[in-house]
């Protein structure tokens, strides 16, 4: 839909995690997508997340974001997720 936008931030190396560094590259992120968006005269109406609900770092992240928890998907292969 427009106005609508999906993102996945991965941290694979394991001695990154916890220090601040996705919270810090997804406010970047975001903050990239809003100013393009807003350059092309482009609405944006949500930036969405689906993180697995095990992940409880990433969704506090987001959370501290601002980003809401929405609804609760249980997808065939990715698991239960909150959009």
């Amino acid at each position: 839909s427009e106005g609508m936008y999906g993102i996945d931030l991965y941290i694979v190396d394991t001695d990154y995690l916890g220090k601040g560094f996705g919270t810090a590259m997804l406010a970047q992120f975001m903050r990239k997508i809003i100013a393009d968006q807003q350059a092309m005269g482009k609405p944006i109406t949500q930036i969405i997340v689906d993180p697995e609900i095990e992940n409880v770092a990433a969704i506090k992240t987001y959370l501290n974001l601002g980003f809401v928890i929405d609804h609760q998907l249980d997808d065939f292969f990715w698991g239960k997720q909150y959009i």
